[in-house]
């Protein structure tokens, strides 16, 4: 893809295959000429020309709050054990189950 190409974004049929473009290079270099076209019409304010770092570096913040589906087998006592806790925190159990597998992957590395 030469650097003065415009990538078009397709037609999605549901979110996952769109998450899942967005983590190509086609989805990766339409993000940067998305935002690179918002700075130009001003509809975001770039106080320097960002460089392909700060670019990345805003990718990178913005996938991290991306949600994607997964599929995951859990043992009814760990998924009844999620929903007590859900139950007393007032948080959905899904959230509880984010929320500790977030804080395990910080710990783990």
């Amino acid at each position: 893809m030469s650097k003065n190409s415009t990538v078009k974004r397709p037609k999605f049929k549901n979110e996952a295959e769109e998450a899942d473009w967005y983590h190509t290079p086609e989805g990766h270099a339409y993000s940067i000429q998305t935002l690179k076209k918002a700075a130009r019409e001003g509809k975001i304010r770039v106080h320097n020309k960002p460089s392909a770092a700060e670019l990345q570096k805003l990718l990178d913040e913005a996938r991290a709050q991306l949600l994607r589906p997964v599929s995951i087998r859990l043992s009814e006592a760990d998924l009844d054990a999620a929903k007590k806790l859900a139950a007393k925190t007032g948080k959905g159990y899904q959230t509880i189950l984010k929320e500790i597998i977030h804080e395990g992957l910080k710990h783990a590395s």
